[in-house]
């Protein structure tokens, strides 16, 4: 079965999320902090609108 965790339980354990400089859903970028408990996920701005869904289910 699968778990999703929220953004707020992900910051808790160390897990940061920011805006990328690209727009393509595909590009997802990780990085690893100084220390084993820290990361960055790099992520692109979704606009949300009539044609988010469509474009959501393509990506699977």
């Amino acid at each position: 079965m699968w778990t999703f965790r929220n953004v707020n339980e992900l910051v808790d354990v160390g897990i940061h999320f920011k805006p990328s400089e690209t727009t393509s859903l595909a590009h997802i970028e990780f990085f690893k902090g100084r220390w084993w408990f820290s990361a960055n996920v790099e992520l692109p701005r979704i606009i949300v609108d009539d044609s988010t869904k469509p474009i959501l289910l393509k990506l699977h």
